[in-house]
C-alpha cells in the first residue's frame, strides 16, 4: 500500500468534500468506505451561501442538487475531536436536528476549517499544536448550532392544540403581532475562541464574498479570482509603500493583499485592485468601524484593523497563532 498523508474514514458528504479539500491543497489523501452502495436516502441540508462557498471551491456548485426525506435524528456532540493523529469529522463528532437544516452542514464546516490546518502542518508550515484549535473551533460552535435546532424543534413540534395556540399567541405576543423575516445565517454563530483575534471586531465572523471586477475582466467571485488562502483585505485608501510594507508582511504566510474600491497609484506586484459590483465589503467593514481584515484560507476572519500599524500587528499574530505560539 503505497504511503499517504492522510486517510479519510468514510466517504460520506463530509469525507468527500474533506478528501477534494485537501487534494486541492496537495495533500496525498486515501479515502476509504465499508459499504459497497450508495446510501440509500437523502441527506438533510440546507444549502445557504456558506455551503455552496465549499461547492464553489471543489467547483461542483452547479451540479449540486436537492432531497428531502423522513428519518429519526438526535442532537449530539462528542466530547473529545482529536487523539494524536485521529480527527473526528461529521457525524462520527456530532449529529443534528433537522430544524436548521444544519446536520451536514456542520460537518462541512467541520471539513473546512481541518483542510487547510491540515495541509500547512502535512507541507511543514505549522506545528501539529494548530489542530488543536480545530476542536477549540467547532466544538462550541456545534454546541451552539445543535442547541438552537432543538429549541426550533420543540417550538415547531408541539403536538398538543391548546398549547401550540398559547405558543402562537406569546409568539405574536413577543413580535407586537408582527411576523418578521429572520435570515438563518444570521441565527449561526461566529467563532468564539481559537486561532482569531478574538479582540477585533468582526473576529471570527464569516467574510461576505462579493463578485468584483478585477483589470479589464468581467465580474467573478472574490474566492475565485483569490483562491483559497490567507487574505488581507483593505477599503481605506493607502499608498503604495504602505501597500509593500502590507505585501512584504504577507509573503510568509503566502498571502494576497486586496485592495477593494480603492485606487493605489503603483500597486505591488501580486497584490489586486478589484472593484465590488455591488457593495458587500465595504459597508460590512464600515458596519464593524475597521479598514483592513484579515481572512483565513476558511474563509474566517482573524481580525480586523483601522490602521497599516495595527495590521501589520495583527498579520504578526496570525503568523504566531499558525507557529503555535498563541
Amino acid at each position: 500500500m503505497p504511503d499517504f498523508d492522510v486517510i479519510v474514514v468514510g466517504l460520506g458528504p463530509v469525507g468527500a468534500v474533506l478528501t477534494g479539500l485537501l487534494a486541492q491543497r496537495g495533500v496525498c489523501v486515501a479515502a476509504f468506505e465499508g459499504s459497497t452502495s450508495l446510501y440509500p436516502l437523502p441527506r438533510a441540508i440546507g444549502f445557504d451561501h456558506e455551503l455552496m462557498r465549499v461547492m464553489q471551491e471543489l467547483r461542483i456548485a452547479d451540479r449540486v442538487l436537492r432531497h428531502t426525506a423522513a428519518y429519526r435524528f438526535h442532537g449530539l456532540v462528542a466530547k473529545s475531536w482529536r487523539s494524536g493523529r485521529f480527527l473526528l469529522a461529521g457525524d462520527s463528532a456530532h449529529m443534528t436536528p433537522p430544524f436548521m437544516a444544519q446536520g451536514t452542514v456542520q460537518g462541512i464546516r467541520d471539513a473546512l476549517n481541518l483542510a487547510w490546518k491540515l495541509a500547512r502542518v502535512i507541507g511543514g508550515d505549522s506545528g501539529p499544536v494548530l489542530l488543536d484549535s480545530y476542536a477549540q473551533e467547532r466544538i462550541a460552535h456545534v454546541k451552539v448550532t445543535t442547541a438552537t435546532a432543538i429549541a426550533f424543534g420543540r417550538v415547531v413540534c408541539e403536538r398538543d392544540l391548546q398549547r401550540a395556540k398559547e405558543r402562537d399567541a406569546q409568539l405574536r405576543a413577543d413580535h407586537d403581532g408582527q411576523i418578521r423575516t429572520t435570515f438563518r445565517q444570521n441565527i449561526i454563530p461566529d467563532i468564539a475562541s481559537g486561532a482569531i483575534a478574538a479582540d477585533t471586531a468582526g473576529a471570527g465572523s464569516l467574510l461576505p464574498q462579493p463578485s468584483v471586477q478585477h483589470d479589464s475582466a468581467g465580474g467573478q467571485l472574490l474566492d475565485d479570482l483569490t483562491g483559497s488562502t490567507v487574505r488581507l483585505i483593505v477599503s481605506a485608501a493607502i499608498t503604495g509603500s504602505q501597500a509593500a510594507r502590507l505585501m512584504a508582511a504577507l509573503e510568509p504566510l503566502a498571502g494576497v493583499l486586496v485592495c477593494v474600491g480603492t485606487a493605489i497609484r503603483y500597486l505591488p506586484t501580486g497584490a489586486l485592485q478589484v472593484r465590488e459590483r455591488d457593495p458587500v465589503i465595504a459597508p460590512w467593514l464600515r458596519a464593524l468601524g475597521r479598514s483592513f481584515a484579515i481572512v483565513r484560507p476558511d474563509h474566517c476572519v482573524f481580525g480586523t484593523a483601522s490602521s497599516v500599524s495595527g495590521t501589520l500587528g495583527l498579520i504578526q499574530r496570525l503568523q504566531q497563532a499558525l507557529e503555535g505560539r498563541v
